[in-house]
């Protein structure tokens, strides 16, 4: 984390690589997209501990889908994190959601 120290990344990067402390100390700093952005990040590399505290803070970020047209459930599931992917039904998540081309999570993780 210390690489990136100081740029609009830390958290983003915290969740990608599963640094729980720092998730936790950036977690009220950062913004809606950012907190949303982490949630895919930790999702496509099966941090189910980092989702989680995600969505306490912010439980209508399992439904959120960014610009690429990418969401949580979708990176859970084309990386075979079935515990992330639990997570994300329990917590709401639309699981019907089509992204670009018209694919759900699970027709883009059959891809």
């Amino acid at each position: 984390l210390q690489r990136f120290k100081g740029s609009e990344h830390d958290f983003v990067f915290a969740c990608t690589s599963g640094d729980w402390t720092s998730v936790m100390n950036l977690l009220d700093a950062v913004s809606i997209d950012e907190l949303r952005s982490g949630l895919i990040a930790a999702s496509s590399r099966g941090h189910a501990d980092i989702c989680k505290l995600i969505l306490q803070a912010d439980p209508h970020a399992a439904n959120y889908v960014d610009s690429q047209q990418w969401n949580a459930l979708r990176s859970a599931a084309c990386n075979n994190h079935d515990n992330v992917v639990d997570l994300l039904i329990q917590n709401g998540v639309e699981v019907d959601e089509c992204g670009e081309g018209g694919r759900t999570a699970l027709r883009a993780a059959a891809w």
